[in-house]
């Protein structure tokens, strides 16, 4: 039996459809796009993984264009819809064979559709990719404690970015100082 997409992945897979030639004429591609109840959202990235500010300024009026001819937008926003369109970030969401395989040996957090054992969220290094599914290390990045998860199991899933240089500093007050 085939999924039945929600209104959301509808919109998602039309919006992206028409702005994919644009994007790309930028030298850009489309990382994610998400629709939610009042805003759509659009992730770029150029081919190094970033994007920089005045690309995002050049690409938005066209992209802003294409979309106001979608009739499909009007009729999922009868009101207005706020649209942005953004880089990723430090924390990369991962959708794609070759996203995985391009992070590979990186620290990752997924979600998947359906339990692996007994399991929806893992955390964890991703160890190895092929074409059906991902390894994930869990408890450091050579551990043999690894888990096997299929690609199109995988609900959501990102990298974490993890800061370097020590812990955080908590700063405790003094002793015999009353807290306000």
């Amino acid at each position: 039996m085939a999924k039945r997409l929600t209104n959301s992945e509808v919109v998602e897979a039309a919006v992206e459809g028409a702005i994919e030639e644009i994007v790309h004429e930028a030298g850009l591609s489309i990382l994610e796009v998400e629709a939610t109840a009042d805003a759509l959202a659009i992730t770029l990235e150029d081919p190094s993984g970033n994007v920089d500010a005045e690309d995002l300024e050049a690409v938005t009026p066209k992209i802003s264009e294409v979309l106001d001819t979608l009739e499909l937008l009007d009729r999922s926003y009868p009101k207005s819809y706020n649209l942005e369109i953004s880089s990723p970030g430090l924390e990369r969401l991962l959708k794609t064979y070759e996203h995985f395989l391009r992070f590979m040996g990186s620290k990752v957090t997924i979600r998947t559709r359906e339990k692996v054992g007994e399991e929806r969220r893992f955390l964890g290094w991703i160890a190895l990719v092929n074409e059906g599914a991902i390894e994930l290390a869990l408890d450091s990045p050579i551990s043999k404690n690894r888990v096997t998860i299929d690609l199109e199991n995988i609900e959501r899933a990102r990298t974490v970015f993890e800061w370097q240089g020590g812990e955080k500093k908590v700063n405790n007050p003094p002793k015999g100082s009353k807290k306000k």
